[in-house]
Parts: C-alpha cells; sequence; structure tokens
C-alpha cells in the first residue's frame, strides 16, 4: 500500500475525494500500517481445468466495466487524499497451481 507509481495523466478519468469512511480507514492505516483490520483478500479455489486466457479475459472486463476495480488513491504529497479513477487497468491477477502440493492443514470433508 506504500509503493506509488507515476501515474499517466491521459489514462485519468475522474479525481475525486475520499468518503467519510474511506478518510477513516486511511487514518487508521497511517495510524498502524501493520494492522490486518481493513485488509480485504479474495481467495477462490477451483477444481478442475481452467482457461486460463478466459479467466483474464473475464476479469479484465469485470475491472473495465466497474470503475471502483480502476480506482488508486493518493495521499502523500497532496493537499487531500484523493481517489483516482484510471480509464483502463488490468486486474492484477496471479494464478498458482498447487495440484501437486499435499497440504496437511486442509481437509476436503463432504
Amino acid at each position: 500500500m506504500t509503493q506509488t507509481h507515476k501515474v499517466d495523466r491521459t489514462n485519468v478519468e475522474d479525481i475525486i475525494g475520499l468518503s467519510s469512511l474511506q478518510e477513516g480507514i486511511l487514518l487508521q492505516y497511517l495510524k498502524d500500517s501493520e494492522s490486518e483490520q481493513y485488509l480485504v483478500q479474495l481467495v477462490i479455489s477451483i477444481l478442475g481445468n481452467i482457461d486460463l486466457v478466459a479467466f483474464n479475459e473475464a476479469w479484465n472486463f469485470v475491472t473495465a466495466t466497474n470503475e471502483m476495480m480502476r480506482v488508486i488513491y493518493r495521499w502523500k504529497e497532496v493537499e487531500n487524499p484523493v481517489q483516482i479513477i484510471l480509464k483502463k487497468h488490468e486486474a492484477n491477477i496471479i494464478h498458482l497451481d498447487l495440484s501437486q502440493e499435499e497440504d496437511k492443514n486442509n481437509m476436503l470433508i463432504d
């Protein structure tokens, strides 16, 4: 969350202020950046074969059609924290094939 990348101005759709809730979450983060209080993570387990190209295309479609999936936040070196809605942004999808791994900690129960 601390890594900042330069934003291409031609890729900016809109810049808006943070909501009150977002400001509160930012303040909590700044007080304790190691906290996982507001950590949201999506983990999907898929059984069987998957077409990775189609899967990536589907998520990129979701990102393209939902502006909140294209938002980045800036609070350093600005007068007021803002959220920047990008015109285009590809989903950062990490594929891990664990089918050959033996996991003794997780058991499937019917």
